[in-house]
């Protein structure tokens, strides 16, 4: 489907750049909070062209700055109402993708996280300590013995396992979004750049959208816009789907709707789909230098290769599968590793991001805020501690290229190293407070 694309100036309530999961959620709360707002969206590529439509498929309640870190900023109180509207965020959204038949193969069977190592499973077994003392229980979060994770993983000493995830086929969802606001009267516009976004005004294509509110919702590609380099660090994560497993493999697997990951330094992460591939994901890619972004970085055989390895490694019991599609995707992340909503009253702009690749389902949570804010329907969620955050901007370059490359290096190492001493990563451990824990 092409939609169209702005070729006049344009008036309405609101306007939202960009047409991922962010602004499609605030669209679809904005409504269901004011439905008699007129709303536009633009968009530069189509719908779901960025992280939205080209991740794992993972809705987590993840929140990539610690529960510490978060509690530094507000208050012990307030990190863990932030950590629970996360978790609550999951199954809310469930309820919502259901009541409104949208399409996109949504499975809430929760997260394995495996220790396969003694040095994940000692970091497994600090996990558990550190949310029972925040008040998480076992129905949160629970470290499970081999005997119990019916998931055959290599050398499997245990695995943390928590509800709070669901797994989710991201373009489906991301396009049953937007026909369901179509169908409510909000305008999408494809192919229509926005040059220039401030307050009250968004120029696309030489015309101008006048709106009382006008939401940034852009993610990475923040970046591209002027002024906005040192706003996010862009960082490509890759994806591998093999191709139809047989029936009994699937079966064998046992992995059913759950995702699947462990505890290694470097982010992995995967879930079988509904057709009976396995969708498998990682970082391990470039940082490039200046904060590029360019189609030529998303193919990349040696990452998916590695990626690869690191699956039939971990379930040999997909046998003979190969390798049918390999995609990337861009991921935004702030100086300080803490996602952010933010909105002015009295200038009308908000945006969000920020999510380090924990977006699914961060950014539901973080349309959802918007909405009521914008709308000024004040609830628990208008007082969560990741609203109006300052933005600590990224260093200078060749600074930036030296820091970033460092520390996505320093995680492969660590894993080295776990691998030689069997012990819980040095390296790791003096990169915990420099990636938000």
């Amino acid at each position: 489907m092409r939609r169209a694309t702005v070729t006049d100036s344009i008036n309405c309530d609101v306007v939202i750049v960009g047409a991922g999961f962010t602004g499609l959620w605030t669209a679809f709360w904005l409504l269901e909070l004011n439905p008699s707002l007129d709303i536009v969206i633009v968009e530069k590529e189509y719908v779901g062209f960025g992280a939205s439509g080209r991740n794992g498929g993972w809705f987590s309640a993840l929140f990539p700055a610690s529960l510490d870190k978060v509690a530094k900023v507000s208050s012990r109180s307030d990190a863990v109402n932030l950590y629970r509207a996360m978790m609550d965020n999951v199954s809310e959204t469930g309820d919502v993708i259901q009541g409104k038949s949208l399409d996109c193969d949504w499975r809430h069977d929760g997260t394995y996280t495996f220790a396969r190592s003694e040095a994940q499973l000692h970091r497994a077994k600090d996990e558990i300590s550190y949310f029972r003392s925040w008040g998480f229980n076992a129905d949160d979060i629970d470290l499970l013995p081999p005997e119990s994770v019916p998931i055959p993983a290599t050398n499997l000493r245990g695995s943390l396992f928590t509800p709070h995830c669901a797994s989710v086929h991201p373009y489906k969802l991301v396009s049953e979004l937007a026909r369901y606001l179509e169908s409510r009267g909000v305008r999408i516009y494809e192919h229509s750049p926005a040059t220039n976004i401030k307050p009250k005004r968004v120029e696309v294509l030489d015309h101008v959208v006048d709106a009382k509110y006008v939401v940034r919702a852009t993610e990475a590609y923040t970046t591209l816009l002027a002024g906005e380099k040192r706003t996010l660090a862009p960082i490509y994560s890759f994806m591998i789907a093999t191709d139809v497993l047989p029936p009994e493999t699937v079966t064998s697997l046992a992995l059913n709707g759950s995702t699947f990951a462990d505890l290694r330094n470097l982010v992995i992460y995967g879930q079988v789909t509904k057709d009976n591939r396995i969708a498998f994901g990682g970082r391990g890619a470039p940082y490039h230098f200046g904060s590029k972004i360019s189609a030529s970085y998303e193919n990349n055989p040696e990452v998916s290769r590695k990626i690869f390895a690191i699956l039939r490694e971990m379930l040999p019991d997909i046998g003979n599968a190969q390798i049918t599609h390999q995609w990337a995707g861009v991921l935004g992340i702030y100086r300080d590793w803490y996602p952010r909503v933010s909105f002015d009253k009295e200038s009308g702009f908000a945006y969000a991001g920020g999510y380090i690749g924990d977006g699914v389902g961060s950014s539901a949570l973080a349309g959802k805020t918007l909405a009521h804010l914008i709308t000024q329907t004040l609830t628990s969620l208008t007082d969560l501690p990741w609203l109006n955050r300052p933005i600590r901007r990224w260093e200078i370059e060749p600074l930036r290229y030296l820091g970033i490359s460092f520390g996505l290096n320093a995680m492969t190492l660590a894993d080295y190293e776990e691998k030689i001493t069997n012990r819980p990563s040095i390296i790791g451990k003096l990169m915990s407070p420099l990636i938000g824990h």
